[in-house]
């Protein structure tokens, strides 16, 4: 496996998070 650490972790969540908070503001209107 690879080894990532803490930082880039947390950074990757980060991220994560703004991706699917964007992607559900997107999505859920056009329901």
């Amino acid at each position: 496996g690879i080894k990532v650490s803490d930082e880039t972790m947390a950074q990757l969540n980060i991220m994560k998070h703004k991706f699917h908070g964007d992607w559900n503001y997107t999505i859920a209107p056009s329901r």
